[in-house]
């Protein structure tokens, strides 16, 4: 089975949290199931890497600013930065069926002023 980044939608953010799986509130499949997250192959994501380098993020909370996706860590995506996460994926449309509902997830966190959240490999 092959390793895979999965992308979610924080329903509020907290701006004092920690989001590493270990500071959660609950387990990291738990975890996935609450923030809703959409499993894309490693494969395609490293894709995403140096497109995303210019993209302001966050590393684990809203006190680690960052750029891109980092592919081993948790990334916090705010929702100025999704149109550009959606230019970046919307041409893999086809590569897999993660990247479509992947697309969907986006467009709802842009269309909610939502943050997303990325766990790396």
């Amino acid at each position: 089975m092959p390793c895979c980044v999965d992308f979610g939608i924080i329903p509020k953010i907290d701006p004092n949290k920690n989001y590493q799986p270990s500071q959660e509130d609950f387990s990291y499949q738990e975890a996935l199931q609450y923030y809703r997250c959409i499993s894309v192959d490693d494969d395609i994501v490293n894709e995403w890497i140096v497109p995303s380098m210019k993209m302001p993020t966050y590393l684990f909370s809203l006190d680690r600013p960052s750029h891109g996706i980092d592919h081993y860590a948790v990334t916090l995506v705010p929702p100025s930065s999704l149109p550009e996460l959606l230019e970046i994926v919307k041409p893999w449309r086809e590569a897999e069926k993660g990247v479509p509902r992947l697309i969907d997830l986006i467009q709802e966190a842009i269309k909610t002023g939502k943050y997303m959240i990325v766990y790396g490999v």
